[in-house]
């Protein structure tokens, strides 16, 4: 079972805020709720660095 995280009364599901794996599976599940791409989701929940931190992170999952 994973261990949850609670930041500011919000408890992260994803695992460890702040790491590539919390914010892949954050972005994942904000598109498929929206039924939108990941990278859509990505660029409306994320700005400039932490974009290219997700973009870095998703080439390296699926390299």
């Amino acid at each position: 079972m994973q261990k949850e995280y609670t930041v500011h009364s919000y408890t992260f599901p994803f695992g460890e805020p702040g790491t590539d794996e919390c914010t892949l599976k954050m972005v994942a599940a904000r598109a498929k709720s929206k039924g939108i791409s990941e990278e859509q989701a990505a660029k409306t929940m994320l700005g400039g660095e932490l974009f290219k931190q997700w973009k870095k992170a998703k080439e390296s999952v699926t390299a």
